[in-house]
């Protein structure tokens, strides 16, 4: 935040190569990390709705890989412009033009922007889809459990009077 207030004021990037370098994959790094643990949370979900069982398989060790695992992704889509995956307008944009962004790389723009928003987003559709559909299963089912015994207690209550 600091660096981007810097930023901003200024509205130049006046502290260098290797800082905007920093500051660019951290913020990559955070916000594909923040998505990707909306999607291990509607995983979660999804697994707390349709198997009975999940409770008892919901342990620390397997919440520890699942966050490994996002953090290990996350790492992996802002590290590749640290490791060279930049636009060869890079470095004439940091110090000519003083501006700070992430790469430009078509190639890149299109591998971080699928994996940290549009693959997730599909993902996460996807799983609230079917907790949408587990859930009307289930409502469907108790209410048809609940007019079978409504039935049952009239048909008593008929042959009851009956009698």
């Amino acid at each position: 935040m600091p660096l981007g207030a810097v930023y901003e004021v200024s509205k130049e990037w006046r502290l260098g190569a290797d800082l905007c370098d920093m500051w660019t994959s951290s913020d990559v790094l955070c916000c594909t990390a923040s998505i990707l643990h909306l999607v291990a949370i509607a995983l979660d979900r999804y697994w707390a709705v349709t198997d009975i069982d999940y409770a008892h398989q919901r342990t620390a060790r397997r919440i520890g890989y699942m966050i490994i695992i996002i953090w290990t992704l996350s790492v992996l889509v802002s590290i590749a412009p640290l490791l060279g995956w930049k636009d060869p307008e890079w470095e004439t944009r940091v110090y000519q033009d003083l501006q700070c962004i992430v790469s430009q790389d078509v190639g890149y723009q299109i591998f971080a922007t699928a994996s940290s928003f549009y693959v997730p987003l599909l993902v996460i559709l996807f799983l609230y889809w079917r907790i949408f559909l587990a859930a009307r299963k289930r409502i469907r089912r108790r209410q048809q459990t609940i007019s079978g015994f409504t039935d049952c207690f009239i048909k008593e209550q008929q042959q009851s009077q009956q009698q």
